[in-house]
C-alpha cells in the first residue's frame, strides 16, 4: 500500500471539504472511516443510524496534513461532469420527424 491510494471528503484545514489521503485522517476520523467501511460491507452490526439521535459525523484532517484535491478542485471537476453529462444526453426528438 501507498501514500494516496485511498482518497476520502474530508474537512481540511481551513474547514472546508477537500480530497484527503485515508492516512491523513485525524485519530477519530480514521476509526470511523474504517468502522464505516466494516458496517458497509456487513462485517459488523450496528443499529439503524436514523434511530440515533445527532447528525453524522464529517471526517477531519489531522492538524498540518495537506489536502489531495483542494475544495475548489473539487467543485470545478463537479461542475465539469455536470456539464459532460448534459452535453451526451441525447436532444429530445420531435414525434412528428420521426
Amino acid at each position: 500500500m501507498k501514500r494516496g491510494m485511498i482518497l476520502v471528503e474530508a474537512l481540511g484545514p481551513n474547514g472546508m471539504p477537500c480530497g484527503a489521503d485515508a492516512l491523513d485522517l485525524d485519530d477519530e476520523s480514521f476509526r470511523l472511516f474504517v468502522l464505516n467501511v466494516l458496517w458497509q460491507n456487513g462485517a459488523v452490526a450496528s443499529v439503524d443510524p436514523s434511530e440515533v439521535a445527532g447528525q453524522d459525523i464529517q471526517l477531519r484532517m489531522k492538524s498540518g496534513a495537506t489536502p489531495v484535491i483542494p475544495f475548489e478542485q473539487l467543485v470545478e471537476e463537479h461542475n465539469a461532469r455536470v456539464a459532460a453529462a448534459a452535453a451526451a444526453k441525447p436532444a429530445a426528438t420531435d414525434p412528428a420527424e420521426e
